[in-house]
């Protein structure tokens, strides 16, 4: 099942469904198609109703609190939820990296300011106003095996920042740790990775407690 398959069969139009994110990048790129196809919702009705299709004549491959996945002809298609929005425009602007900012809705293309250049370059920066810096860390892994890397903003952003959205673990609005503390400390998360994360040199402002300190990373 190809792009344009895929579009028709997940009733994808301007009101929503809209499809998003990777796949969307690489139509637009002429690149060939490896990457899953993240269907997107304007509200619960949307996604019910898919969802519901989906269930009767497709075998579930994975069901979460986030998204529920299928295995079809080939295409892997991930339903979104529960991140509702009401237009293309505000799906992508509560993405987490600008390289993710793709959206097509049936009709129209619609890319983030910065996508196509922060691809080309190879960074990865932060939408303005994210919140969900969790899930962006391992979000991140696919990007850096592609040769992405965080930019110093991003990374001041990540260590800094208190996430709001429901984390797999631990307590809502808690602070990002940055000192390996816990599951997500942030250094303990990165060395984690197979492949270097970041430009060797590169430093931000970690915060902890009263204290503040540069702290430098090493690419790997």
């Amino acid at each position: 099942m190809n792009f344009k398959e895929v579009v028709a069969y997940c009733e994808v139009a301007p009101d929503g469904p809209w499809v998003a994110g990777g796949s969307v990048r690489k139509e637009v790129m002429g690149l060939t198609q490896d990457a899953d196809y993240d269907i997107f919702f304007k509200d619960a009705g949307q996604f019910e109703y898919l969802s519901n299709i989906f269930d009767e004549t497709t075998v579930t491959t994975n069901v979460s609190e986030f998204s529920r996945t299928y295995d079809i002809e080939g295409a892997i298609i991930q339903l979104c939820c529960p991140s509702f929005h009401a237009t293309p425009k505000e799906t992508i602007d509560n993405f987490d990296f600008t390289v993710c900012q793709y959206i097509y809705d049936g009709e129209d293309f619609l890319v983030g300011e910065t996508a196509k250049a922060d691809w080309d370059s190879k960074v990865l920066k932060i939408v303005p106003g994210c919140t969900k810096l969790r899930s962006a860390l391992y979000h991140s892994q696919a990007y850096i095996a592609r040769g992405l890397r965080f930019t110093t903003e991003t990374m001041d952003t990540i260590v800094n920042c208190k996430d709001t959205s429901t984390p797999y673990s631990g307590k809502k609005g808690e602070e990002v740790r940055p000192h390996g503390e816990g599951h997500y400390g942030l250094p303990a998360l990165l060395r984690s990775f197979n492949v270097g994360t970041i430009e060797a040199g590169t430093t931000c402002t970690v915060r902890s407690g009263v204290s503040t300190r540069e702290q430098e990373y090493e690419d790997r």
